[in-house]
Formats: structure tokens, C-alpha cells, sequence
């Protein structure tokens, strides 16, 4: 039989050993994930892009493209490329954007030079952004 203190000195391993397992490389078990890096749109309100967001008759303005990206000290840059057809003449238009965020966990403020805000999420590898109640869907 066991003597207590081998017992003891078991226990101690096995909480040790678990302490150990539950921390990630850095040592510490509570830090942020990376967020940072370039996300590129995949949908705009659930559809693919190419995707048509404003049409009167034959003319039409249609975002075909983007990127959003998080640097590490929290800063931020925007593009949006449209397709804009007007009277039969189709014309191509890109939007940027820069400003910072301020994030809780996965769940984002994005506040641009101009001084509007827009909130968002990231789930995996999948960052949405909430804009004037247009959802953009953005994959790393």
C-alpha cells in the first residue's frame, strides 16, 4: 500500500501536469487570439460576390470585390470594389477606408477616420461586419 505522502506527491504531479497542458505556448491561458492579418470578402447579405446592390432599369451598382484588414496595433484598412453601370457605360470604383478597433473577445468596434462606427464578429477564420445594416462577410 501506498504511503500517504506518495499519494500526496502523485496528486501534485497530476494537478501539475494538468496546469501545465491547460496553457497555451505562451504561458498564459487567458490571452487574446491573433486577429490580425488580411480578410478578403466572400458575401455581401448572404450572397456571393459578385453581388448586385442597387439597381434601377439597366443601371446597377454591383460590389465584385474586397478586403478588410486588422493589423496588430489595432489599426484598420478597408476596400471595396464596385462595378457601376450608368446609361450602358460600366465603370470601375474602389472605396477605402482606414481607422482602429476595439474588440471584447470576437466581438468588434470599428471606428474610421470619418468618424463612423461599425460593429462586427470573428468566428474562425470568418470576420462580419454590420454596416448600415448591410452584413459583409470577410474570410481569412
Amino acid at each position: 500500500m501506498k504511503s500517504l505522502l506518495q499519494r500526496s506527491l502523485l496528486a501534485l504531479a497530476i494537478v501539475f501536469a494538468l496546469g501545465i497542458l491547460g496553457c497555451d505556448s505562451s504561458g498564459d491561458s487567458n490571452s487574446e487570439p491573433d486577429y490580425s492579418g488580411n480578410y478578403i470578402l466572400k458575401s455581401v447579405d448572404g450572397e456571393s460576390v459578385p453581388v448586385v446592390v442597387f439597381q434601377i432599369g439597366s443601371d446597377k451598382v454591383e460590389v465584385t470585390g474586397g478586403s478588410y484588414r486588422l493589423n496588430s496595433d489595432k489599426t484598420i484598412s478597408q476596400s471595396l470594389t464596385f462595378k457601376v453601370t450608368e446609361s450602358g457605360v460600366v465603370t470601375t470604383e474602389t472605396a477605402s477606408r482606414a481607422g482602429t478597433y476595439s474588440n471584447n473577445n470576437s466581438a468588434f468596434l470599428f471606428t474610421y477616420s470619418d468618424n463612423t462606427t461599425d460593429s462586427g464578429s470573428i468566428s474562425g477564420d470568418n470576420l462580419t461586419i454590420i454596416s448600415d445594416g448591410v452584413s459583409f462577410v470577410f474570410k481569412k
